[in-house]
């Protein structure tokens, strides 16, 4: 069954994980990744000033989604920031 709840900071490495199957995924279809952002977007998780939720099946992360007021340069392109802020969701991972 999956759940979806607040992200804690204890969920980073598996966030982390999650965001890196979901690059390989889409690196295999030549579709852009995320590069070196994996770890920055990760790294949100428990920030009371940047809420992160997570998608849960047992105890793995199977997706997340993060909650911006403004796009952030590092993790988005110029074409990215340009579109509706509330759409921004990282997909469900893959699972190998």
């Amino acid at each position: 069954m999956f759940q979806m709840r607040l992200a804690h900071e204890s969920d980073q490495c598996g966030i982390a994980a999650m965001i890196r199957r979901r690059d390989e995924w889409m690196l295999a279809r030549g579709w852009p990744g995320f590069g070196d952002r994996i770890e920055a977007m990760a790294s949100q998780a428990g920030d009371p000033g940047f809420p992160v939720w997570v998608l849960i099946r047992g105890q793995e992360i199977m997706g997340c989604t993060m909650l911006f007021d403004e796009l952030p340069q590092w993790c988005f392109t110029e074409d990215e920031r340009s579109e509706c802020v509330f759409e921004k969701l990282i997909s469900v991972g893959v699972s190998a």
